[in-house]
């Protein structure tokens, strides 16, 4: 019998051994934006995928997720970085040398590929293309799960955001905050945070390094990419 999770992504992600339903806690607010021609378009995103035109330019993508969505949609996907980190996109860049990149992102994007750039001579043609919400939702009971399914930094933000505004359905987390009236963006710990034995499952070394970050020692923490 499989076990359940619950997913806090844009999407339903798969979770090899786990029934997963799905509890989107951000969503994606477009923003406008002019293609600038560059010697390759990059998309570290699906969300800024679906969101760009289609161009001829050839494209590098993030993954083999990202890169199979741009695929669909017809664009020229030429270099996939296996390492689904701007640190992998940089890697990339390095072996190719590329004089321009156009990359339109999330106005939250780590400022890692931009300072990279910048210190290597690629013009780097950057637009915010969509911004991310955090959703005011009231969390299922968490002790119903299994695990908890984390699937990019923002979801680990607006899970908390969450827990430290009291919308957890679970009367120990509310009785715990209520106890310790935390300051906004201070790091939660304490074990009555979470149901005992639940996991907590992420997609991807920055995800995991923000929710390792957030939680307690005592939370029991696994890192694992679902099937491709």
């Amino acid at each position: 019998m499989y076990k359940k999770a619950l997913c806090f992504g844009l999407e339903p992600y798969p979770l090899p051994g786990y029934s997963v339903d799905h509890c989107p806690l951000i969503e994606t607010v477009p923003l406008p934006f002019q293609i600038k021609k560059a010697s390759y378009l990059l998309f570290t995103s699906k969300t800024a995928v679906d969101l760009c035109p289609l161009t001829e330019m050839p494209t590098i993508a993030i993954g083999k997720g990202t890169g199979a969505r741009a695929r669909a949609k017809g664009f020229n996907v030429t270099h996939i970085a296996e390492d689904e980190t701007q640190e992998g996109i940089c890697a990339l860049l390095n072996q190719m040398r590329p004089s321009s990149v156009f990359w339109p992102r999330s106005d939250r994007a780590r400022p890692i590929l931009k300072n990279y750039c910048q210190l290597n001579s690629i013009e780097l043609y950057d637009v915010s293309a969509y911004t991310i919400l955090f959703k005011n939702v009231e969390l299922p009971k968490l002790a119903d799960y299994s695990a908890l399914f984390f699937t990019s930094p923002s979801t680990v933000e607006a899970f908390f955001a969450l827990i430290e505004k009291g919308r957890a359905c679970d009367p120990a987390i509310r009785q715990s905050m209520t106890n310790q009236n935390p300051p906004p963006n201070r790091r939660i710990a304490g074990p009555a945070l979470f149901p005992p034995g639940i996991e907590l499952v992420s997609i991807g070394k920055v995800t995991e390094k923000y929710l390792i970050d957030r939680v307690s020692i005592y939370a029991t923490l696994s890192s694992r990419l679902p099937a491709s």
